[in-house]
C-alpha cells in the first residue's frame, strides 16, 4: 500500500526542487526534497530495501540537475545501503537513532553530488563556500526529515500494538 505513495511523493519532491525551490530557502541552506522523500522512504517505509528505491530517487534527482548523469544515483544509493545495513544490524526503529543517522545521511546526499561536480569542473565554487553551504543544507535537509520520521515510527508502532490486542 506504501508503495503507492511513492510516485506522487517524488513527483511533488521534484515540483518543489525545480519550481519553487527558492520559496524554501533560508539564507544560504536550501533544503533537497528528493533527498527528503529518500532518506523518509529508506528511516521507515523500507529500511531492508531501502537502497533500492533511493537509488531511483537519485536517478530522478539527476535526470532533473543539470550537468552529467551519475554522481546523484550513486549516492543515493550508496547512502541507502548503507542505511538498510545499519537496519539490519541495529534494527532500531526509534525515532532518536533513526534522527542521528538522517542527518550524515543527508550530508552525503546533498554534499555527494556537490562535491563530484566540483572535482569535475561542472561548479565554479570555492570548497569552503561548497562546504558550508552543503552543511547547512544538510542540516535543513535532516530536520525536515524528523517529523515524517517521527509520525511513520509512531503510526508503526499504533499498528504493532494493535496486533497484539
Amino acid at each position: 500500500m506504501m508503495k503507492l505513495f511513492l510516485v506522487p511523493a517524488v513527483y511533488v519532491a521534484v515540483v518543489l526542487d525545480t519550481s519553487l525551490g527558492s520559496a524554501l530557502d533560508v539564507g544560504l541552506a536550501a533544503p533537497d526534497m528528493l533527498a527528503v522523500v529518500a532518506l523518509i522512504w529508506s528511516l521507515t517505509i523500507a529500511p531492508v530495501r531501502g537502497y533500492l528505491v533511493t537509488g531511483v530517487v537519485g536517478f530522478v534527482s539527476d535526470l532533473v540537475s543539470p550537468g552529467r548523469l551519475g554522481a546523484d544515483m550513486a549516492c543515493y544509493a550508496m547512502v541507502g545501503y548503507l542505511l538498510s545495513l545499519l537496519h539490519t544490524r541495529f534494527g532500531s526503529r526509534r525515532p532518536l537513532v533513526s534522527a542521528l543517522w538522517a542527518w550524515p545521511a543527508a550530508a552525503i546526499l546533498v554534499m555527494g553530488p556537490a562535491m563530484v561536480r566540483r572535482v569535475m569542473g561542472e561548479v565554479d565554487i570555492h570548497w569552503v563556500a561548497l562546504t558550508v553551504r552543503g552543511l547547512s543544507s544538510a542540516t535543513y535537509t535532516a530536520a525536515m526529515t524528523l517529523p515524517a520520521v517521527c509520525v511513520a515510527v509512531w503510526i508503526n508502532r499504533m499498528r504493532r500494538r494493535r496486533q497484539w490486542v
